[in-house]
């Protein structure tokens, strides 16, 4: 990956990373992902093993990194929890965790919620601040303790500027990383033809969120099983 510096392009440790070719699980996938549920990484609540022990990727692989245009200073460095894998698998021939739907989601969630630093601040042009400022006030304001919510300052959430939904992951191949598609609503549009779409009002809620990513889960296992 190249880091923009000014006009200049800086070399980084990944910059000759070159991953084995995969492929992205449906759910993750944004080129065909259809907004099977609406994950929004603004709200502070936990996920939890049992509705992503999927392997992310076919084959299954057991590290990775993921950037974010929008915010490239906070890459997402990732290896598989064994905690988080339904079964045993080999990752290139060796008991090794992969990396899992759960991995991918709680990394992405557990980055975007750490608070800034004041050196991070400090980096931030004048003419940008209005704009995290105002994402960090209407966030904290939809949480269910705003007080408690608002001591807790402005994190990396923020400065996506109220792109907080989840649209899915794309491969850049070339520099051998995911790049994360975040997006100021959920492709609600692209679910057309589902069953059951949720709604936005769903996204409020900690289980009914988790409940369709389990339910939607269990219906593509099933499909794969009956191919």
């Amino acid at each position: 990956m190249k880091v923009m510096s000014g006009n200049k392009k800086v070399g980084t440790p990944w910059s000759n990373l070159k991953l084995p070719r995969f492929e992205l699980h449906m759910l993750l996938n944004a080129e065909t992902w259809a907004g099977q549920f609406h994950l929004d990484f603004s709200n502070n609540y936990e996920l939890y093993p049992l509705v992503g022990g999927q392997p992310a990727t076919r084959p299954a692989i057991n590290s990775l990194r993921i950037t974010c245009d929008l915010i490239p200073q906070w890459p997402i460095n990732l290896s598989g929890n064994p905690n988080h894998v339904w079964i045993d698998q080999r990752v290139n021939g060796v008991t090794n965790p992969p990396v899992t739907l759960l991995d991918i989601f709680a990394s992405i969630h557990r980055v975007l919620q750490t608070p800034i630093l004041h050196s991070d601040w400090g980096n931030v042009a004048k003419n940008e601040r209005y704009a995290i400022s105002k994402a960090y006030q209407k966030r904290y304001k939809a949480a269910e303790n705003p007080e408690e919510e608002r001591l807790k300052g402005v994190k990396r959430i923020d400065f996506l500027k109220g792109k907080v939904y989840f649209n899915g992951l794309l491969m850049d191949w070339e520099n051998g990383v995911m790049k994360l598609v975040m997006g100021s609503q959920a492709n609600s549009s692209l679910s057309q033809g589902l069953s059951n779409p949720p709604s936005m009002a769903e996204t409020q809620s900690r289980e009914k969120v988790l409940k369709k990513i389990s339910d939607w889960l269990t219906e593509t296992q099933a499909t794969h099983a009956t191919a």
